[in-house]
């Protein structure tokens, strides 16, 4: 009798979705990374979403190192703190994925969601197509 198959290993994709479940922020996004990184695997819509899946991952970052959900002080934006670039990337993040997939609602609320923790909010409101 010959022994079923191994099933195959989960795809980078699951692991750092696995990984973003677990609140392991850095190590999803590494994995979304790795995944991104192979181009012979991906659908447009498979790259736009794991732009996304990486945005929300770093759009954790930037909130666990503020150590809550709150606004950015004016003291912050003076020192142009490190602790912005996390923001910044999820923000390039969701125009790559809102680029491979322009109608994709969970891209635009992602994209909102980053312009409101950088406290640009006509542009967050713009991103939900609320304000023009």
């Amino acid at each position: 009798m010959m022994a079923a198959p191994a099933s195959p290993s989960p795809s980078l994709k699951d692991q750092g979705n696995d990984a973003f479940r677990a609140s392991s922020w850095d190590l999803s996004v590494n994995l979304y990374t790795r995944a991104l990184s192979d181009p012979t695997i991906l659908t447009p819509d498979d790259a736009a979403a794991l732009f996304s899946n990486r945005a929300a991952a770093y759009i954790h970052l930037f909130q666990f190192d503020r150590g809550e959900h709150t606004l950015l002080s004016s003291s912050e934006y003076k020192q142009g703190c490190t602790r912005l670039i996390p923001c910044l990337v999820a923000l390039l993040d969701t125009t790559a994925a809102l680029l491979l997939r322009p109608t994709w609602s969970t891209a635009h609320a992602r994209r909102a969601e980053v312009y409101a923790h950088l406290q640009d909010f006509p542009a967050a409101l713009a991103s939900c197509g609320l304000f023009r």
